[in-house]
């Protein structure tokens, strides 16, 4: 009876874990921002040679690491110099321009292992170049950096995707969006609103209004996951580049004002005697760094444009967007500021110059008549 007792419950044990398991691989099939390796803590892109993903990883502090890995055949650009201080990365998701990451960034690089051809099946972290970015230091604002995973042919071919097109399919096999965070909230606990699931969140930018930060509740995502992009129109169905929207403008992801950072430990002291005191220390608060982000405005357009954003639960596909299950929309519509008028401008110098005109005259008939008199 006991040896009954004991393999029934080993076989729940078991199929437990089997459940578990299908949940994880589950998780890891329906997420859109990219895959990450849970024993290594490498984020990949998918292996789906007909996908150009993107992939965000936060960088929420100083001295903090991640590493990603480019698909098999493919290393990261911009290409590695040798100096740390000659390292660069891209300024947007379609490396359009390039910057140095200075001293508050460095990249290391770890090369794949000498693959056997033969051996060759499946996607593996020994066959892949793993790189580390590692935040330094960390400064007050948030910043993005992008980096691609190209094909190694050397030398990697410095080309540049069209800003606000399609990635080349050949050339751009992965692009990595990392969102570096800054010390400092972009504004007070106050000013930032929650997109809660199943409700949805609206602003309105204007010149005298040029940000607005929200964030995502616990177990949700953004999309789209690009930052360069968002959807457009009050419908949010089409996706498109920020910039193709006719915007100056951008995402950003940083620390939320929610977030519960590390409390300075409380002390209490005990005299136990006239000469000693028992110092007794209390334990430090958890530490829980929350993602929000902030839409900035920098030139505004001549027409209102809408611009939007989803919050998503994690298990939700990309294809359920629409639905109100599990799902926040964030609307925010961006005021358009009319050029002067050109006519009138013209008409005012019209104006101006005839006026001038007519002293003119009045000023050469004066001295006429003056010169008469004389």
């Amino acid at each position: 009876m006991a040896g009954r007792v004991s393999g029934a419950v080993c076989g729940v044990k078991a199929l437990r874990s089997a459940v578990r398991a299908a949940v994880v691989i589950g998780l890891f099939c329906l997420s859109g921002s990219g895959m990450a390796q849970k024993d290594e803590n490498v984020f990949m892109c998918s292996a789906d040679k007909e996908n150009q993903t993107v992939i965000s990883v936060p960088l929420s502090g100083e001295g903090v690491s991640i590493r990603f890995a480019c698909p098999e055949g493919s290393v990261v650009f911009p290409a590695l110099q040798d100096g740390s201080e000659a390292a660069q990365f891209c300024k947007d998701s379609w490396c359009s321009a390039q910057a140095p990451m200075g001293e508050a960034f460095t990249i290391a690089h770890k090369k794949p292992a000498t693959q056997q051809k033969e051996l060759k099946k499946e996607q593996s972290l020994d066959n892949m170049n793993v790189y580390t970015v590692t935040m330094n230091k960390q400064s007050i604002t948030s910043s993005t950096l992008y980096f691609q995973c190209r094909p190694g042919k050397e030398p990697v071919e410095a080309r540049v995707d069209t800003p606000g097109g399609k990635f080349d399919k050949d050339t751009t096999k992965c692009v990595i969006q990392v969102a570096a965070y800054g010390s400092k909230p972009a504004v007070e606990k106050a000013a930032e609103k929650e997109c809660k699931l199943n409700d949805g969140l609206s602003a309105t930018l204007n010149t005298s209004s040029t940000s607005f930060t929200f964030r995502c509740p616990k177990g949700s995502r953004l999309l789209p996951v690009n930052f360069d992009k968002a959807y457009e129109g009050l419908e949010c169905k089409k996706k498109r580049s920020i910039a193709r929207m006719g915007l100056d403008a951008s995402l950003l992801e940083g620390i939320s004002a929610t977030s519960v950072t590390t409390a300075p430990p409380s002390s209490t002291e005990t005299s136990t005697d006239s000469s000693s005191t028992e110092e007794t220390v209390a334990a430090q608060a958890p530490v829980e760094v929350l993602p929000a982000y902030t839409f900035s405005v920098s030139e505004f357009p001549e027409k209102d444009v809408q611009v939007c954003y989803y919050c998503v639960d994690s298990k939700v596909k990309k294809e359920q967007i629409n639905t109100r299950d599990k799902v926040c929309k964030a609307l925010i519509e961006v005021k358009g500021v009319p050029k002067p008028d050109n006519g009138a401008s013209s008409g005012t110098a019209t104006f101006s110059t005839n006026m001038l005109v007519m002293a003119g005259t009045i000023l050469i008939s004066s001295a006429l008549v003056m010169s008469i008199s004389a």
